[in-house]
């Protein structure tokens, strides 16, 4: 027998005990008040009894003025006879009869007649008309002496009192008898109720422990898909770890981060996400072999623990199963939606040797695993280094946004035929108190993955609204244009926040452009479709940025609602060097063209590249040659400079070949772009 049952087994015989106490004090009471109510009974009987005897033997014989005085001896004889004709043998030991004036008129005892008195409280009761009774002691042992009031029937004052007196043994005897009748069925009462309470006691007390079981299991276990739960989870490691320390094995905990599972619950309802939730848990919870455990961390993260593996290719076997598994569509709200993961790996002893550690170093690696798409990742230092940073960055930029240190840079694009300002593109910077100037890289990725990047865009937007705002009011007619991330073309409600912003702003909505990537648009190509229909509804331009570095589909790039593609810097810098990325740019320009589609070549830094452009038929160009990217004053100034009559365009009308400088005062030119 387990621990467990021979516990169980010594609290029932304890609470047995123990609860056997009271059942012998209540058996104690209710014998004392049953032993009462018999006496009380016995002696009621015995009084009426008495009673009887007296209304029958000696009322009937006399009159009320009979009382007066002694009776005579005739009437004292038929008195003894009517007494003993009423009542049975040595029922009645004797009766005594008084007046109102407490004398005794007549008596069995021959020796007590013309005497006064008595016992003055019962005779008291008596004259007031009532039966009262007392047990006292005579030369024969105990007796009863009943006190009944005389009054002939007549209603009214008694004119008398007759002292019927009981022998009390016989009383007693019948007293003793029904006591002793209820003792086997107080006994079996009480047994009963003992036994019910044990009974009742013992199932609510196997009740109670099965709710008990029932809530620790609930405790342990997640309320959606039915998997361990963060607490059982790091309970289960705990206990890995203790093994693996005796054995000395390994121990890998590996935590899995679905991807966009955001979008699912935006696009489709918490519903369908919760559906989702269960049914991939029902896959990983499939495949898992002995000694291996599933866990839901909560939310889209689930972790896995593998507490005995032989060395570190073992548990990438496992992480490329988990993975396998999610390659065949989930099917929900009636679509077959494609799941993808990222899994973080970290092994005992090596990243950690405590549950907390493991936990976090895998944490750790899932995010690399995120940044790099590569499925999983085993955590190193190098992950941890960058991890520190990131999470600083992370708590930095919440404080930045809200203190405007997120501004736009901007870069003008020119019309390689005309030689006028087509627009700017304002690009992200963040001027960082102690870091200096940052790139959008370093920045975008940790709000995309820390929920900050709505805040973020919505900021970056109204800024450059703002800013074309203020080039108006100074008659510079400018579009700006602004950078979307893939994470931002699936947000449902960008379209409302730009309606919202543009109003405030009183800007018409072709005063701006969204510039989108290729894998942006491939990413989800039909939510894509969707967000970016609803911006073209709205009026604002959009264009495909770094076009050529990604994989497109034709056939969709039809159809999205676009109105210029931007051909990515790499083939356009080296143009008049590379004879394969010349023919590159030059069958994208022609692509765009047939499209119906607007193309802007960035990476314009020499003067050979701006014309070899313009002569290809290439509408705008962007890069050094023409600006570097320039914070809102020193744009303004370029801005103004380039739109004065006596400042040339980089191309002149008719010579493509012989250009002018952008800017003709060189001082000028150096202070503005700095």
């Amino acid at each position: 027998m387990d621990t467990s049952r021979t516990q169980k087994r010594k609290w029932l015989v304890e609470f047995a005990a123990i609860s056997l106490v009271p059942v012998l004090l209540l058996g104690v009471v209710l014998e004392q008040a049953m032993r009462g109510n018999a006496r009380e009974r016995g002696l009621a009987e015995a009084t009426n009894e008495a009673a009887l005897v007296s209304r029958l033997g000696v009322e009937r014989q006399l009159a009320p003025e009979d009382l007066r005085t002694v009776l005579g001896p005739e009437l004292q004889e038929a008195l003894d006879g009517a007494l003993r004709a009423a009542s049975t043998a040595d029922a009645v030991k004797g009766s005594t009869v008084r007046n109102a004036d407490l004398m005794v008129v007549y008596s069995t005892d021959r020796k007590l007649v013309g005497r006064t008195g008595g016992p003055a409280s019962q005779l008291r009761q008596a004259l007031e008309g009532s039966i009262v009774s007392r047990i006292s002691s005579g030369p024969r042992g105990k007796v009863l002496d009943v006190f009944v009031p005389m009054s002939f029937g007549a209603g009214g004052q008694p004119a008398g009192v007759n002292e019927v007196t009981v022998p009390y043994q016989p009383i007693a005897a019948a007293i003793a008898k029904d006591t002793r009748a209820i003792y086997p069925t107080l006994f079996i009462g009480l047994l009963l109720l003992y036994l019910t309470m044990l009974a009742v006691v013992t199932g609510a007390s196997a009740r109670l422990r099965k709710r008990a079981a029932d809530k620790e299991q609930a405790a342990l276990a997640d309320a959606l898909t039915g998997l361990a739960n963060r607490t059982a989870f790091q309970n289960l490691v705990h206990r890995a770890l203790l093994a693996a320390r005796r054995r000395d094995t390994l121990v890998a905990v590996m935590l899995m981060d679905l991807d966009r599972f955001k979008e699912v619950n935006d696009t489709l309802g918490h519903h369908n996400g919760d559906l989702l939730l269960q049914r991939i848990a029902a896959r990983l919870e499939g495949v898992l072999r002995e000694g291996e455990t599933v866990a839901r961390l909560g939310g889209d993260e689930f972790a896995i623990l593998l507490p005995d593996v032989p060395h570190r290719g073992a548990v990438a076997q496992v992480a490329k199963r988990f993975m396998k598994v999610l390659e065949e569509p989930v099917a929900v709200g009636g679509l077959a939606l494609q799941v993808d993961a990222s899994i973080g790996i970290a092994l005992y002893p090596e990243h950690g040797h405590h549950v907390e550690a493991l936990t976090r170093t895998a944490d750790v690696a899932m995010y690399k695993a995120k940044e790099s798409r590569s499925g999983f990742e085993f955590y190193t230092e190098e992950h941890n280094r960058n991890d520190a940073g990131r999470l600083a960055l992370v708590g930095e930029l919440r404080r930045a946004i809200d203190e405007g240190e997120l501004v736009f840079y901007y870069q003008p694009k020119v019309d390689l035929q005309s030689g006028r300002i087509a627009g700017v593109e304002a690009l992200a910077r963040w001027e960082h108190p102690r870091r200096g100037l940052l790139p959008p890289d370093e920045f975008v990725p940790l709000a995309e993955r820390s929920s900050l990047l709505r805040a973020m865009t919505v900021h970056l937007i109204d800024t450059a609204l703002r800013q074309c705002s203020v080039w108006r009011a100074q008659g510079i007619e400018m579009n700006v244009a602004v950078n979307l991330s893939t994470q931002n073309l699936l947000d449902l409600q960008l379209p409302s926040d730009l309606d919202r912003l543009l109003s405030s702003w009183r800007l018409p909505p072709g005063s701006l452009e969204f510039e989108i990537t290729e894998s942006t648009i491939m990413g989800d190509t039909r939510r894509a479709m969707a967000i970016l229909t609803k911006l073209s509804q709205i009026g604002v331009r959009l264009s495909v940025d770094d076009f050529g570095t990604g994989y497109s589909s034709l056939s969709y790039l039809k159809q999205l609602p676009v109105s210029a593609l931007k051909i990515d810097k790499s083939f356009v810098m080296t143009m008049n060097e590379d004879d394969g990325n010349a023919m590159i740019v030059q069958s994208t320009i022609d692509l765009g063209h047939n499209l119906g589609l607007q193309v802007v070549a960035e990476g314009v830094e020499s003067e050979k590249v701006y014309s070899q452009l313009a002569a290809l038929g290439c509408d705008y160009g962007q890069g050094y040659f023409l600006s570097r990217p320039l914070p809102p004053d020193k744009m303004t100034r370029w801005l103004e400079v380039f739109a004065q009559p006596s400042v040339a365009s980089p191309l002149a009308a008719g010579s493509p070949l012989e250009p002018e400088p952008v800017v003709t005062d060189d001082a000028l030119k150096e202070w503005i772009i700095g």
